[in-house]
């Protein structure tokens, strides 16, 4: 089964217009609010939807919730390859959001709920950062086969068309999945839903350490998703400025160094995300503390390289937060399943991902604007200040 969730995170992360999504809104003429009022609806959605897909998930089944995830995935980039207007780009990113919420969280419950059946808890963080490098793996690959159909075929709404092949194949690899053993119960399946997702929503804002851990984890996952999304347009103007491929028009030049970069923060990603379990044995809270002091210096530096228009620095730093969040990421998924109830692992791990999105949904249009009317530099002076907040909100907590 370890290599089943393996192939799902390798599949799932086979997304070849991720690397390419905001040059294809910024080819269409939107701007940097435009695009960052896309991805707060995408977010908003997700924010609705996923306790309770959590939820759902809990009481119908994981593997049925996981299938009918990747199909509205599906349903959502056949709409992105044939069709580019603005208004219906909401419609493509509501199914995007959908298949979001019924996925994140659940697969992280079933890897856990198997590893508590086999006697493996105590590997879990090593497990799951296993399986989580295989995803940035399945990122690396994605970025090669993305540039290479790019440089030949001058038409974004490709590579979304390209990445209905691998979620279909997801979809069978689900139907190997295990069968659920879930506890019988009387009455109806929309009581128990409602009494559980209410029961989980309690258990995370009284039990000190989840309620802190989520807080942190949303500001930090938050910034991340944001800032992530403006390396595109510096790696464009990086690849422009740069004295290589001059043979090559604009567009094939971008594509070349962004599959290049965007295979190094993979590989190191997947390298980070496979180690994270080490950070654990010693001391998993001073090793998030010092994650974010690192990122906040990163920011800073970002925005100071940014300003001076030197970007190969800033690129670097980039890489740089990308190996920081896949440290981060398996050490707090771990705590927060280790903080949770069995019987509402998914539902927990949906309300800590969907913090993420609800900090996304407040602050995104936020940056997008501030950063359309003073520069792209503002991005690093922003990410620092929220940064520091969280961890001023940490270092105050009393340590339980």
């Amino acid at each position: 089964m370890i290599f089943r969730f393996s192939i799902y995170g390798f599949l799932k992360n086979l997304r070849f217009f991720e690397p390419f999504l905001i040059l294809y809104f910024l080819s269409l003429g939107l701007n940097f609010f435009q695009i960052s009022i896309l991805i707060s609806f995408r977010e908003i959605v997700i924010n609705i939807l996923e306790i309770p897909s959590g939820t759902f998930a809990d009481i119908f089944g994981k593997r049925i919730s996981l299938i009918f995830s990747f199909i509205f995935y599906i349903l959502s980039f056949l709409i992105f390859s044939f069709f580019s207007g603005y208004a219906i780009f909401f419609l493509a990113f509501a199914f995007f959001s959908i298949g979001e919420a019924f996925r994140t969280g659940t697969h992280k419950a079933i890897i856990f709920d198997y590893l508590k059946q086999h006697g493996m808890e105590d590997q879990k963080t090593r497990i799951y950062g296993f399986t989580r490098s295989w995803s940035k793996m399945g990122s690396a690959v994605s970025a090669v086969i993305a540039a290479v159909i790019l440089f030949f075929i001058r038409d974004y709404q490709v590579v979304f068309m390209a990445s209905i092949i691998p979620y279909a194949l997801n979809i069978i690899n689900f139907l190997g999945y295990p069968a659920e053993s879930r506890k019988k119960f009387k009455g109806s399946k929309t009581g128990l839903f409602i009494k559980e997702l209410t029961g989980s929503f309690g258990q995370c804002f009284k039990f000190r350490p989840l309620r802190h851990l989520i807080i942190t984890s949303m500001s930090y996952e938050g910034i991340f998703a944001i800032a992530k999304e403006y390396l595109q347009p510096i790696i464009k103007s990086f690849a422009l400025s740069l004295p290589l491929f001059i043979f090559l028009d604009n567009h094939k030049r971008t594509a070349i160094l962004i599959g290049i970069i965007y295979v190094c923060v993979s590989l190191l990603s997947s390298i980070s995300s496979r180690n994270a379990y080490k950070f654990v044995k010693k001391d998993s809270k001073s090793t998030l503390r010092i994650l974010l002091i690192l990122t906040i210096f990163s920011h800073i530096l970002i925005a100071f390289f940014l300003k001076i228009n030197f970007l190969i620095f800033p690129i670097f730093l980039f890489l740089c937060l990308y190996i920081f969040q896949n440290i981060w990421r398996p050490i707090v998924i771990s705590q927060v399943n280790e903080y949770s109830p069995q019987e509402k692992t998914t539902t927990i791990l949906s309300i800590e991902s969907q913090s993420k999105s609800f900090f996304v949904f407040l602050f995104a249009p936020l940056f997008g604007l501030l950063i359309d009317h003073t520069g792209i530099y503002f991005l690093g002076i922003l990410s620092a200040l929220f940064l520091v907040a969280a961890y001023i909100f940490i270092k105050i907590r009393k340590e339980d």
